[in-house]
Formats: C-alpha cells, structure tokens, sequence
C-alpha cells in the first residue's frame, strides 16, 4: 500500500509539474504544414454565378516523418491516401454576451499525398482525386461561421500528419473576390509515429461528432495564444463606402453543445497613437462590422487606417453547468474583410496576428486529473493510518 501512495504522490507530482511551463504545448507555427487548419470565415451559398466561399486544400509529406509513409508505394496507392474529418461551425446567441448551442455538421474527405481538394461552402466537391460521393458534400446549416480540417485515421481518430496546407477564396460582392491563408496548427507526433497520446486523457477516445477538437483528444495539437493585432482600416460612410469586417474564432469549441461565451478586450489606434478601448464578444464565432463594435471606428473620427491590439487575454466571460470557469484565458484567432464598394468593387481579407503567451486548452482537465490523484493518495494514507495495529 505504501508503494501504491508513492506512485500516485509522484504521479501527482509529475504532473503537477508538466502542468506548468514544462508541461505547456508548444506553440504552433501557423507557417507551417500542420495536422489542423482552421479557416476562420466561410459564407454560404453563391454571389452572383460564383460560390461565395472556395476552399482549396494541399496535402505535402510533414516533414518529421523519417521514413515516410509517403515515400513508399505509387500515386494513390493505400499507403498514400489521407483521410481528412471536415467540420462546418455555427455562432451561438447572437452578441456574445451568453453561453450557449454551436451547431456544427461534420463530412470526410479523400485526397492523397501531394493531392489536392477544392470544394465550397455551396455543397460541392469540384477537385479531387477521388470522388465518393458524386461531388457533393454538406451545406452549412447557418450563413456564416468558420471550418475546421484535421487528419484521421480510418477509425476517425485524429491523427498526427504534419501536411495540410490551405486557403480560401472569399466572394462578399459580384464581381470582386479576396483570399486569406488558413491557420496550420502542428500536432506532436509520439512514439509510435502516428498519435500522440494527452497526458490529459492517456485512454483518448474515439472523435465523435459532438467532441471538441482541443481537448481529451488522442493527438495533441500545439497551442495558439489569446490575443490579435493586426491592421485596419477605418470605414467610410460617404459614397463610396468603405465596410471593415472584424471575424473571431474560438478554437476549443464543442459542436452541437453548449459552450461558453468569450470577452476579447480590444483598443482600436489611430495612426497618432490615439485609442479607442472596447470588447468583442463571441460564442464560438462573431464577424462584426467596425461601427458596429463603435460607432467613433470611421475614417471621419480615426483617420484611414490604424491598428488593432488586445488589451488582455480573451477569457470566458459566461459559461454553464459543468462548462471552464469564467475569467479562464482562450484561445482565438481573427480575421479582417475591408470592402470598397462602387462601381467596381474590391475586397481585402487577412489573417490577424496572434500573440501574447500560449493559452493550452486541456490545462483544466489536468488539473483535475492531479487533483484526484492527490485525493488517491492522502484517502489512501489516512485509511491506512486508522486500520494500523500498535506493536506489541
């Protein structure tokens, strides 16, 4: 019995441990071929005779396969193919200010090492190397929201495959497009070279469709930081109009659930240094226009262009039975859409910046692990302690 208190007390410890700097997910470079991409905007349906959101997906040999899978067997062949678990997600309660039910659709997609995919946000799949189901895929259940990606195995495991690529091509207007790189988050690769067991649930159960990718997933998916910077520009009210669109993501999101509800404090600059402070709200997703996050956000009161930075981390601002603590750091990511409008119209859609510490979206499960492990062993020690017999 001593032996088994001492297990869990150094169990507990270790973990203790890699639940500070030591345990923190490395953060990913969004440069990179990753195992996730995330595009944080898709519009559904057409504009005009095109589809008003296109996304294009590549699939290259990550480069911490040695040997590859990928280097053995011809084009196509089974050794190649990779498995890809697409997922549409929908904003909660409109305004952001309250939990509440993300509706996402889930479909697969089939391509190859070097492959590519194109399909959009209309319900079709118009390039790939395999078509299984007559080109056509699942229409997003709502007019905006975002898109996760991720490799599976053939169990519809997430897997560790450092090797998607990917971008979209955005239609606000006829006659006018912008495009934006989505974001590649990394997985580690653990021993046995495909998944990558989480200290945060060893077991790692199968994906379904209601998971939330981040979290007690057999792969562990580096981590993305709390806060945005990026450009902007001010919007023009006179004709022609200028619109300046703000998109935010939250990454640990579980579909066809409750989740929480996210405050990302923000201060808008003008180019003299002049600041405009507020927050943006989110449940799971939120696209808001400049002068609808305030009013002052136009070229008549902050100039033409300007920045915006985060204040502080995005945190959970309501939550729900059983949900994160509120105040608890989040991970997001951004994008902004700028329209000229006129007689001949023109997009801009980049991707913010992220910055500020890691946040690692499994760090509350761990903590509870370590909790009943300590619990384990002070509940083991104190019985042992009352069932002892004095020597004679």
């Amino acid at each position: 019995m001593t032996s088994l208190i001492r297990i869990a007390l150094v169990a507990a410890v270790a973990m203790l441990g890699l639940s500070g700097p030591a345990f923190a997910q490395q953060a990913a470079s969004t440069k990179f071929p990753g195992s996730l991409l995330v595009f944080p905007k898709f519009i559904r349906g057409s504009t005009g005779a095109n589809a008003a959101t296109t996304f294009e997906i590549g699939v290259v040999c990550p480069d911490d396969i040695n040997p590859g899978p990928c280097a053995a067997g011809p084009p196509q062949s089974a050794t190649n193919r990779v498995i890809i678990h697409a997922r549409w997600i929908c904003p909660g309660p409109p305004g952001g200010t309250a939990a509440g039910f993300c509706q996402g659709q889930d479909f697969l997609l089939h391509t190859t090492v070097n492959g590519k995919l194109e399909f959009n946000a209309a319900g079709r799949l118009t390039v790939g190397p395999f078509d299984l189901n007559g080109g056509v895929i699942p229409v997003p259940q709502c007019n905006e929201g975002f898109l996760q990606v991720f490799v599976v195995n053939e169990l519809d495991q997430p897997i560790s495959f450092n090797g998607l690529i990917g971008e979209a091509v955005l239609r606000f207007t006829p006659g006018s497009a912008s495009a934006y790189n989505a974001v590649a988050i990394q997985s580690d690769r653990g021993s046995d070279g495909l998944t990558f067991v989480n200290p945060a649930n060893p077991l790692g159960p199968a994906l379904t469709a209601n998971d939330p990718l981040f979290f007690g997933q057999r792969v562990q998916y580096q981590t993305v930081a709390g806060q945005i910077a990026g450009d902007v520009r001010y919007e023009k009210l006179a004709a022609p109009t200028v619109r300046t669109f703000i998109t935010l993501v939250a990454l640990d999101v579980a579909p066809n659930r409750l989740n929480p509800a996210i405050q990302v404090p923000v201060s808008f600059y003008r180019a003299n240094e002049t600041g405009v402070s507020t927050t943006i709200g989110l449940t799971c997703y939120t696209q808001l226009r400049l002068t609808s996050i305030n009013s002052n956000l136009t070229q008549a009161k902050m100039g033409t262009k300007g920045l915006i930075d985060s204040s502080g981390p995005a945190v959970v601002s309501d939550t729900f039975d059983g949900g994160p603590d509120v105040g608890l750091a989040v991970p997001v990511l951004g994008l902004v859409t700028t329209v000229e409008d006129g007689a001949s119209p023109r997009e801009i859609t980049y991707a913010l910046f992220s910055k500020g510490p890691p946040v690692s979206a499994g760090a509350s499960e761990v903590s509870l692990i370590v909790f009943g492990i300590l619990a384990l062993g002070w509940l083991t020690l104190r019985r042992r302690q009352r069932t002892r017999v004095p020597r004679a």
